[in-house]
């Protein structure tokens, strides 16, 4: 079997994401969402150094990853239908692929500098939410 690859992301594919968050937010309650945002995320640097760049990095790849696994656990027909379609896959042929492709294809999206961007902004956006709430 071909190696998985991951088409390009698209506009659509935020959209996609932001429906998933939504989705989770309302099966799983806001509340318990906030949570999981809240221990991933932390107020950005002004001026962060290049140490603190990284660390920040690894924060919003830890937000991604358990906002995503969240989706996976509790969205999982909705992200089925979702990574087949980034990988170019027939949803029916979705099953057949193997057993890790959805840690293929998430290493790949997680590479990806428009992911990273999009949840840079996310968690970002997050942060400013969480200072105007405790405000």
């Amino acid at each position: 079997m071909d190696p998985i690859k991951v088409r390009p992301l698209k506009l659509k594919d935020r959209k996609t994401i932001s429906d998933l968050i939504q989705k989770l937010a309302e099966k799983i309650g806001n509340d318990q969402l906030l949570n999981i945002i809240d221990s991933t995320v932390s107020d950005a640097a002004v001026e962060a150094t290049e140490e603190q760049k990284i660390i920040e990095k690894k924060k919003m790849i830890s937000f991604a990853v358990n906002v995503l696994k969240q989706i996976f656990d509790v969205l999982d027909n909705d992200v089925k239908l979702f990574l087949a379609d980034l990988i170019n896959c027939p949803v029916v042929d979705f099953d057949e692929q193997p057993f890790d492709v959805e840690v293929q294809i998430l290493e790949q999206i997680i590479e990806k500098p428009e992911f990273s961007s999009f949840f840079t902004g996310a968690s970002q956006l997050v942060s400013k939410i969480q200072l105007l709430k405790n405000g």
